[in-house]
């Protein structure tokens, strides 16, 4: 009698704690991006620093901001997931010039700040920690947030070292939220 009391606690706790979820699953990622390429400038953006700037597209140039965007899509989830555990970090000294900031929010609660710096946005840190560059990743994530709708027109587009990477898979680029609605106000604004 003791131990069906003792196997159904058990039981219960096992059952708790699988419904929490794991470290290794992501929940979801809150990721704010500037949406234009851009020379360093004398001071970096820290991420401390960097808030939403959303113009409001009714005049002509007035499409660079810091946009917002959240990424639930199941599947790019699991393939972000994929290539955050295999970043190795690099003793190489970057300062942290935010392009795109990520907050990747795991089942469990806790929470990874994953930073993607410099000029082209390649420059990979980790809760602060300079990573080994990733092209897949930074292809993943670049192309879900929308940010190759704003710059695939630009020269430096094609010296993204991700875009020219014939190793990795590429997805077909996607033109965001953000990019979407600019492109609504363009139109209005050329009539």
């Amino acid at each position: 009698m003791y131990y069906k009391y003792l196997l159904t606690i058990l039981v219960g706790i096992l059952l708790f704690s699988s419904c929490k979820g794991s470290k290794d699953e992501i929940d979801y990622i809150d990721v704010l991006y500037h949406n234009t390429i851009f020379g360093s400038k004398q001071s970096p953006e820290m991420r401390e620093n960097l808030k939403a700037s959303i113009p409001d597209f009714t005049s002509p140039y007035s499409e660079r901001g810091i946009f917002p965007v959240k990424i639930t899509d199941s599947d790019v989830l699991k393939q972000i997931q994929a290539e955050l555990v295999t970043l190795t970090p690099q003793d190489k000294y970057l300062y942290p010039d935010v392009r795109i900031m990520m907050d990747v929010h795991y089942k469990d609660g806790s929470v990874k700040h994953v930073d993607f710096c410099g000029v082209l946005s390649d420059a990979i840190f980790v809760d602060g920690k300079r990573q080994a560059y990733n092209n897949r990743l930074a292809y993943i994530v670049k192309n879900n947030v929308g940010l190759y709708g704003w710059i695939k027109d630009d020269a430096t587009f094609k010296l993204m070292p991700e875009i020219k990477d014939t190793t990795i898979v590429k997805e077909p680029l996607i033109e965001g939220y953000w990019y979407r609605e600019y492109l609504m106000h363009k139109v209005i604004l050329d009539d």
